[in-house]
């Protein structure tokens, strides 16, 4: 079965619903202090389309497309969800609807299956390389880190204002569906994981309307 086979009898068999409008209590944070968001500038200096060639992700999905326009829609959604890469490999930058990185998830790729082959933050990583790095180390001691989904950024344009948000698990996941099953009334958004579906992290998709597309199995 294809891939995008998978992810479309997930599609059928997901669940809709509306998020409450009302507010959403906070749980309390076990330590009391601002939040300290991810180097914009760091950020940025991954999203190169010039890294494209060495990204294997970008690669793999390349190679799965059929014709020109898809692969033209590939690097458009691409560009969009901010997909950057690394030396450790493909980074998915969770980044809210205010232009702020929360962090970046690292992982690397078969370039032929597009299987993950493992997975890291790329705080951790430059934490490796620089423990002593005084804003680093603020950062790093966050309880919690990423409070936001991935690809929220794009709620913040006008022509996704009023979409319904298809709300999946991994970003790699909301990446396929986009290239692959676009939908001009959707906008595809992603947890990262079942755990990290909590109320805090959805305060962006409140009181819109919102299809859970689970992981099959």
């Amino acid at each position: 079965m294809s891939y995008s086979k998978s992810v479309w009898l997930s599609e059928n068999n997901a669940t809709n619903l509306v998020a409450p409008k009302h507010e959403i209590s906070k749980p309390k944070k076990q330590k009391d202090r601002m939040k300290v968001y991810f180097r914009q500038d760091i950020a940025e200096k991954t999203l190169g389309k010039q890294y494209w060639g060495k990204n294997d992700f970008v690669k793999f999905v390349l190679s799965i497309c059929t014709n020109e326009a898809e692969k033209q829609r590939a690097l458009e959604v691409l560009e969009a969800y901010r997909v950057g890469t690394c030396s450790e490999g493909t980074v998915f930058w969770f980044c809210d609807t205010q232009e702020r990185y929360h962090a970046g998830q690292v992982k690397t790729f078969n370039q032929e299956t597009g299987k993950t082959i493992d997975t890291t933050w790329i705080h951790s990583v430059l934490h490796k390389k620089n423990p002593s790095d005084s804003w680093l180390e603020k950062y790093y001691d966050q309880d919690e880190k990423v409070t936001c989904l991935f690809g929220e950024h794009l709620l913040a344009l006008p022509e996704n204002e009023n979409k319904i948000v298809i709300l999946v698990e991994s970003p790699k996941n909301a990446l396929i569906s986009a290239i692959f099953l676009p939908r001009e009334d959707a906008i595809y958004l992603a947890t990262y994981s079942l755990s990290s579906f909590t109320p805090q992290r959805c305060d962006a998709i409140i009181g819109k309307k919102i299809l859970l597309l689970p992981d099959l199995g």
